[in-house]
């Protein structure tokens, strides 16, 4: 993280999701419970100023006291914004698959309401406003990159997994950490599927208008988009 610090990462959004092992076991993480709270000392140590942690409500088995322990576990880190979502079954995940399967049950929808009221008046009470539907932070430290979803802006995903918006064109990546790296490797983009026609020269052009990375902008808006091209703003 030291290393991330010192290239110019200015913030961090560290995925803790529960502060409790039987809840991060059903959710497949392989993390436990203390380290997330680690991690978000290590980051602070590292010299990270900003500092947001990612929670996750609604789990299977979760029950009320459960999540009241998480949020005020959360805030106890002293966080600059909290993510709270609801957990979703999207398709063609092990989730959806477990929940067409029986072997996750999904959380009644008034439950879900409930926590989702209970997550805005715990954070409101320690001074952490709702800014969006899933987004706490103090005054001043609202996620841009939150922001310039909802105002339909333009974005790049780099890493597995990561979706990207260059005008009216989409495209997902690779899920498979090894399928990313080895496609990144031969100098190829690193794109799973696309929504309006991402294409590997897209793709190309963004790396050729990228600069040398010597700082990174903090405008979330890395890119700039004319027609299907990018001019970066930021280094990839």
């Amino acid at each position: 993280m030291r290393a991330l610090r010192e290239q110019g990462v200015n913030r961090l959004s560290i995925g803790v999701q529960s502060l409790e092992d039987r809840l991060l076991r059903g959710l497949g993480r392989s993390h436990d419970a203390a380290a997330g709270p680690a991690c978000v000392r290590a980051a602070r140590a590292a010299g990270f100023e900003n500092l947001s942690i990612d929670l996750m409500f609604g789990v299977p088995g979760q029950s009320d006291d459960d999540w009241r322990r998480a949020v005020d576990g959360a805030v106890a880190l002293a966080p600059d914004h909290i993510s709270a979502y609801n957990l979703t079954f999207e398709e063609e995940t092990v989730f959806r698959r477990w929940l067409e399967q029986g072997r996750l049950v999904k959380s009644p929808e008034e439950v879900e309401l409930e926590l989702f009221d209970s997550t805005r008046r715990l954070a409101s009470a320690r001074g952490l406003e709702a800014y969006e539907i899933s987004n706490f932070s103090r005054s001043g430290t609202q996620c841009r990159h939150n922001i310039n979803y909802w105002h339909n802006g333009t974005y790049l995903g780099i890493g597995p997994s990561a979706v990207s918006k260059v005008g009216n064109t989409r495209g997902g990546n690779l899920k498979a950490i090894t399928e990313w790296m080895a496609t990144i490797n031969l100098h190829a983009a690193p794109i799973l599927k696309t929504w309006n026609g991402l294409t590997q020269s897209t793709w190309a052009n963004v790396r050729r208008s990228s600069s040398k990375p010597e700082k990174c902008d903090s405008d979330i808006s890395l890119y700039q988009a004319n027609s299907a091209l990018l001019d970066s703003r930021c280094a990839w």
